[in-house]
């Protein structure tokens, strides 16, 4: 029985509240969620502005009699063909060029690296 009396009171005190809404409560959600979605959008812009570095790398056997730096040149030339391959683009903006001589198992090899700005 007291649970009869409990859902009549429930009922009655229900609905005696009422809940509005107020007029502009889509509106104003769309244009709060435009907004939000403005800011991120332009934060996350000016993080792509930032350019993202490639670092690209060849060993070249440096034949007997050829200078080292005719041999670096042609290590560079077949980096850069390796990274436009690879990036699929015909120039390439480069940051830097590394070579270093080393001696490897009693041949000369040249370690040369590009760092491509993409």
């Amino acid at each position: 029985m007291k649970i009869i009396i409990y859902i009549v009171m429930l009922l009655g005190v229900s609905s005696c509240v009422t809940i509005e809404a107020p007029d502009d409560l889509v509106s104003d959600t769309v244009k709060a969620g435009t907004d939000v979605y403005d800011t991120v959008k332009g934060n996350m812009s000016k993080d792509d502005t930032s350019a993202t570095k490639r670092v690209f790398s060849h060993e070249f056997k440096i034949p007997d009699g050829e200078s080292i730096g005719d041999s670096s040149v042609q290590c560079i030339n077949i980096v850069m063909d390796m990274a436009k391959k690879i990036l699929n683009i015909k120039e390439l903006v480069i940051e830097e060029t590394i070579t270093n001589a080393i001696d490897k198992d009693g041949q000369s090899v040249l370690k040369c690296s590009i760092v491509v700005v993409t």
